[in-house]
């Protein structure tokens, strides 16, 4: 990974530990003689909370809130554009090097777009993100040229998202998701990775470093900068090599005191030393002067680090945390070789003050998609049909209507492999977009064929059948009305007989309109004016058959299980079929099945996410570890599947915990 990409991110971890009493001045640590250590007596015992500095003077200025972590990561390198994906297309930029953003510390950022350059400022609220342009150079770029584009796009900005070290910038209104990737830099090994201190040595000891994550080290060949993190102290400075020699001037720091057993200063004092460097075995060892040590550093991803959580209420309060998602409330149940983890934490309604609990019912929007296509494979297994059919033969009205409609089949309905648009993008959108909120749209209702119909009025296939993979609910609700019709039963009896009741699945339904007065939580959107609204009351037939399951915690887990066993279906290939996932990336996942996605194949963890305007969700199978997650939150403004995913992936040592 290279240098630049998220080398600042631990720092607002670090200053929260110590914001308190820190000034901002040059560096002069303390000098601390080598001397014997009790490492494994250290190693064992808690961690000395540190003392704080005394409180600010008029000559010291008040200690600035630390950033948020994905606020961090937005500032720590140069972003050059890489894809863009809308309901009408879906690219891949050439030459991103030319289309280059850069989100500067005081709040303001360059552009880079093409033969033009531009200027800009930046707001952000948690995931939220605006973007406000300045002046601009106004050169004829050559045609095929996306300048015009990009500063279009980027003066659209709603939300930012990080996905495997790539940047994510959600526009407004549907507009289109951005995909950037950091920009490229020429890094040498010393530059192509952080860095954390395992180890000293010289004649008179060696030193095991009790905590190296709290001891880092990053070097940044785009801007010469060091960033060094030494216990709860964060300095900003700069370096020079010559050859294998590395000289670091230390810059501005925070100056807290970090506790007894801090190595903060011992630390900082080797690294002003003029070292010698070299890797060995892909450590970096820096050499202190005149044979007196020798540092020993490990290669150390922040990013992996500023997930990373320690147990299961850890990544429940860091999922739910108000800089990374608005939800009021939300139920973690987590199934693993070591029992079940199931807690409830916030409010299920702000209005009432009412308190989560695991047992309350939630929709679970896109995780119906997974439903429905266990009804299809089910089918198939009776004999009903093979998945391999043409739509027209099961709905013949519908497939004359679509271009090359003759030639999806209903396991590319299941597959997202139609490039049909999204009716969704339209639907639901209408009651959330711009800045008042229309109550009228929210609980409007919708037969399936009137969806599909405002589908296929918004644009053209974006590819032909099989070529290609586009997220589109309109897939999933023309596969349930082929369904009934195969069938000559309606959706809500089939998924009650085929999956509900063969699960244990008491509290869950498919929701055909308004929902009963206190039958679920209450679900909460944030408006771009900031204004939160309840819109528990969404009509659920806006998603039928590819968004409108209602279901609890435990129903869900019920669900789950039966999944990742197979136990779901009667034959074994039913299953195969499922996870049979492709190549071609799909709305955050890096190949998708029927109905389901898989985001990881090392670990491999597959499962889906879902949203309605109240309301996330989410279920995680890691078919290796034998464990399972349901998550689900009330409210459907922050995106935190991709988020959730992060954590889950970076904190491994979580399903093979002793739970209590």
């Amino acid at each position: 990974m290279k240098t630049a990409l998220f080398t600042m991110l631990i720092l607002s971890m670090l200053l929260a530990a110590c914001s308190s009493g820190k000034t901002t001045a040059t560096v002069e640590p303390t000098v601390i003689a080598p001397e014997a250590t009790e490492t494994t007596a250290r190693a064992a015992a808690p961690t000395a909370a540190p003392t704080a500095a005394p409180s600010p003077t008029a000559e010291q200025p008040a200690p600035v809130p630390p950033p948020e972590e994905e606020l961090v990561m937005l500032r720590a390198n140069p972003w050059q554009w890489v894809a863009f994906t809308n309901p009408v297309e879906q690219y891949s930029v050439d030459d991103p090097q030319n289309y280059i953003v850069t989100f500067n510390d005081d709040a303001t950022l360059n552009i880079v777009a093409d033969c033009n350059n531009a200027m800009g400022s930046y707001v952000t609220d948690g995931s939220s993100i605006s973007i406000q342009l300045g002046p601009m150079t106004l050169a004829a770029c050559p045609e095929g040229s996306r300048s015009d584009d990009f500063v279009k796009y980027l003066g659209s900005a709603a939300i930012y998202f990080f996905k495997d070290g790539h940047l994510f910038i959600d526009l407004m209104a549907d507009g289109g998701t951005m995909e950037f990737a950091p920009a490229e830099s020429v890094d040498s090994p010393l530059t192509a990775s952080s860095w954390r201190w395992e180890q000293f040595t010289n004649p008179a000891e060696q030193l095991e470093v009790p905590e190296p994550n709290k001891y880092t080290l990053a070097l940044i060949a785009s801007s010469d900068m060091a960033v060094i993190y030494a216990d709860c102290n964060t300095i900003l400075g700069t370096y020079k090599t010559e050859g294998k020699t590395l000289k670091i001037d230390l810059g501005t720091a925070t100056l807290a005191e970090c506790g007894p057993e801090s190595l903060s200063d011992r630390f900082l004092t080797y690294l002003q030393d003029e070292l010698i460097y070299d890797l060995v075995d892909g450590n970096l060892l820096l050499d202190l002067p005149a044979d007196a040590g020798t540092l020993k550093f490990s290669p150390y991803d922040p990013t992996v680090e500023a997930y990373k959580v320690s147990n299961w209420d850890e990544l429940l309060e860091k999922a739910l945390a108000p800089e990374n998602c608005d939800a009021p409330g939300g139920v973690l149940l987590a199934d693993t070789p070591q029992g079940r983890y199931l807690k409830a934490q916030g409010l299920a309604s702000t209005q009432e003050q009412d308190a989560m609990e695991a047992t309350d019912a939630f929709q679970i929007g896109s995780n119906t998609k997974s439903f429905t296509a266990v009804l299809a494979l089910l089918l198939q297994e009776d004999g009903v049909w093979s998945l391999d059919d043409p739509l027209g033969k099961w709905l013949p009205d519908q497939a004359a209507k679509i271009q090359n409609g003759d030639r999806i089949t209903l396991r590319m309905l299941g597959q997202n492999h139609t490039g049909l648009p999204d009716y969704a993008d339209s639907v639901i959108g209408n009651a959330l977009e711009g800045d008042a909120f229309d109550q009228t749209s929210l609980e409007k209702g919708y037969r399936p064929e009137e969806l599909v119909d405002i589908g296929l009025q918004l644009r053209e296939p974006a590819f032909a059948p099989g070529e290609g993979w586009e997220y589109s609910t309109t897939n999933f609700i023309l596969l349930g009305m082929a369904i009934e019709k195969a069938t000559g039963k309606t959706l809500d009896q089939l998924y009650q007989e085929r999956i509900f009741e063969p699960l244990g699945m008491e509290n869950s339904y498919l929701l055909m309109g308004i929902p009963e007065e206190d039958s679920i939580a209450h679900g909460y959107w944030t408006m771009k004016n900031g204004e939160v609204v309840d819109v528990t009351n969404w009509n659920g037939s806006q998603g039928w058959a590819g968004g409108s399951i209602v279901s609890t915690p435990e129903d869900m887990a019920n669900y789950v299980a039966g999944l990742a066993s197979g136990a779901v279906f009667k034959d074994p290939a039913s299953l195969e079929q499922m996870i049979a996932f492709g190549d071609g990336a799909v709305a955050g996942f890096d190949g998708y099945g029927l109905g389901v996605g898989r985001w990881e194949q090392d670990p491999r963890a597959w499962g889906h996410v879902g949203q309605t305007p109240g309301f996330q969700s989410l279920f995680a199978i890691y078919p290796e570890k034998g464990g399972r997650v349901v998550f689900l939150t009330n409210s459907g403004s922050c995106h935190i599947g991709l988020y959730f995913m992060n954590i889950l992936n970076a904190s491994p040592d979580l399903f093979s915990q002793e739970l209590p």
